[in-house]
């Protein structure tokens, strides 16, 4: 059972077996809404909103003040094997997505130097964003943008996931540096409401790797953020049933994967094939939570709006609502 939700309208359906992927595309404050066969293509829109298994949740924190998080891996630069690929050819789609989504904080992995700018100034003075580069060739960052409006920032890091996460350095497993940076925000409107924001993106090449990286990344956690809540988000290059994945929601930092299960093997990585893999792709990319509730769980559209079937990114952008506890 697949419930789904649409705005502007806030018209509420479900479906129900035979399984289909739904799709709800919101762009320029057009709306069209697709049902297809799961493993048929759909082509077009930039964004897909689905719900399930979280109407209870919806409606239990109804009361609550709510924020919005998002996690997207926005491709680093590089000359591309097809250069409808290119950056300067997607720039303005990734723009345009998060103009229209307007979260209160999101994460991007992978930007570098000349892609971060761009975005910062392009969100500017509405977000600001904090993070270091791994000190790497090609250098890459983990940003967590900010919106002024919702949050006020308290204090800020980035640390290396390595035995020496101070400091420029990498793992003897891992292929590159890898880094997370951390947010600790608070809430403008409920100032002594806050929450710690993680964002990181773990190794593509070692499972070795990343489950040490895990291990590093939540002794970070502990010693930084304490029992306060906490948002951790970012590519792990690892599906949900990997042992990296499982160190996370059974470690006892009591994290929750915020997709519900009738989610869980939804695609984030589709690379820059043509249409849209729906549910037989991996899902490597993740928002978990502790002690702050989901309302809502959504993995987005990255096919552009202008009907060339091309991609925004080679992942999706996932996001999420959040209520207070």
């Amino acid at each position: 059972s697949l419930s789904c939700s649409q705005l502007p309208s806030l018209t509420f359906f479900s479906l129900t077996s035979p399984p289909i992927s739904l799709t709800t595309f919101f762009f320029s404050n057009r709306v069209s809404i697709i049902a297809l066969p799961r493993r048929s293509i759909f082509k077009g829109g930039t964004q897909t909103r689905c719900e399930v298994g979280l109407n209870k949740n919806r409606h239990t924190t109804h009361n609550k003040a709510m924020f919005t998080a998002v996690s997207f891996n926005i491709r680093f630069l590089v000359k591309e094997a097809d250069e409808r690929d290119n950056w300067d050819q997607r720039r303005d789609t990734v723009i345009q997505y998060l103009r229209a989504q307007r979260p209160s904080v999101f994460g991007l992995q992978e930007p570098t130097r000349e892609q971060l700018d761009f975005v910062a100034a392009a969100l500017a003075p509405d977000y600001i964003y904090v993070g270091e580069g791994r000190g790497w060739a090609n250098e890459e960052f983990c940003p967590i943008f900010i919106s002024q409006a919702a949050f006020d920032l308290r204090a800020n890091g980035t640390f290396w996931l390595s035995h020496t996460p101070h400091q420029v350095s990498k793992l003897e497993s891992s292929s590159l540096p890898r880094i997370a940076t951390w947010a600790h925000i608070a809430a403008k409107d409920q100032p002594d409401r806050t929450i710690f924001v993680f964002n990181t993106h773990l190794d593509h090449m070692s499972a070795r790797a990343r489950e040490e990286q895990v291990g590093i990344l939540l002794s970070k956690i502990r010693e930084i953020a304490g029992a306060s809540p906490v948002l951790l988000m970012g590519d792990f290059n690892a599906t949900p049933d990997a042992a990296e994945i499982q160190r996370v929601v059974t470690s006892d930092l009591a994290f929750r994967d915020a997709a519900p299960p009738a989610l869980t093997c939804y695609t984030t990585f589709t690379q820059f094939g043509h249409g849209d893999a729906g549910q037989n792709g991996p899902r490597i990319d993740y928002l978990f939570t502790r002690n702050v509730n989901v309302t809502s769980y959504h993995v987005d559209s990255n096919v552009r709006p202008d009907g060339s079937g091309r991609r925004t990114s080679d992942h999706r952008p996932i996001r999420t609502s959040l209520a207070w506890q």
